[in-house]
């Protein structure tokens, strides 16, 4: 169904299943006459069915330029509509990115990527006949895009900012059960928990096409699969089946969990 570093497999109830984390390649932009293309350096060798890039963001108005020019003009028009500057200058960022990654991964230029939109304003790729899937995902400095050839795919990434009111917060998203482990962690642990588990439910929520519409409260992440590089947790959503979902090796401060839905 997908794969990963090792491109490891194992059966699930007759499917298969991703039993390593999938692979993580930084992205880079390179400008050329103020053109924006992705260095090659960075290309995945063999990423395999899935894989993630990570985009640091910046504020260089060259590279700004470069990626505005990329998008379709219904996506400048909605650059254009944000009220502050910030928010503008990520969205430009990650839409262009997306398309430098769905380009290269289809042998398209980037101009040549057409979006069709879900009920909760998923993307996917026009016509609904292509296998690739894919998410984006971006917080603070950083941003996620995970491509995905044959199974459904949500990834998410949160700055683990402080909150002065946690365990308010862990009550609206855990299960009953998650909550009791969550309530027997030492205060250090109980903060990285929480994230991997809001990270991790996105992630699902996302893969499954229910953005934040599902009840986090009913999916169980056992709060144990908190180290990166590790074996996918299996995670049921009720009605929407069952998602693999990896904690992804994040920037310092950060978390990041990356979903793929089962096909049953």
């Amino acid at each position: 169904m997908c794969g990963s570093k090792s491109q490891s497999t194992a059966a699930l109830d007759g499917k298969t299943s991703v039993t390593g984390p999938p692979a993580i390649h930084a992205l880079r932009i390179v400008l050329a006459d103020g053109q924006a293309g992705l260095d090659t350096a960075d290309r995945p060798g063999r990423p395999g069915p899935c894989h993630v890039r990570q985009w640091r963001m910046t504020d260089d108005p060259e590279t700004l330029a470069a990626c505005l020019a990329l998008l379709s003009p219904q996506e400048r028009q909605r650059a254009g509509s944000f009220l502050v500057q910030p928010a503008r200058d990520v969205f430009i960022q990650v839409r262009a990115l997306l398309r430098l990654v769905l380009g290269e991964h289809l042998g398209k230029s980037p101009g040549d990527i057409h979006f069709d939109y879900g009920r909760f304003r998923k993307p996917t790729l026009a016509g609904g006949s292509s296998d690739t899937h894919f998410n984006v995902a971006h917080s603070s400095d950083y941003a996620l895009i995970a491509i995905s050839q044959g199974a459904e795919v949500g990834v998410d990434i949160e700055h683990m900012r402080h909150t002065s009111d946690l365990a308010g917060l862990a009550a609206q998203i855990l299960s009953p059960l998650e909550a009791q482990r969550w309530e027997r962690l030492d205060d250090g642990m109980r903060s990285r928990a929480f994230f991997y588990a809001w990270t991790a439910k996105e992630a699902v929520s996302k893969a499954v096409g229910q953005g934040l519409q599902l009840d986090f409260k009913t999916l169980e992440t056992g709060l144990a699969a908190q180290e990166p590089n590790g074996d996918g947790a299996m995670i049921h959503t009720g009605g929407f089946g069952r998602c693999n979902v990896f904690a992804l090796p994040a920037p310092a401060g950060y978390s990041a969990a990356l979903a793929l839905r089962c096909k049953d």
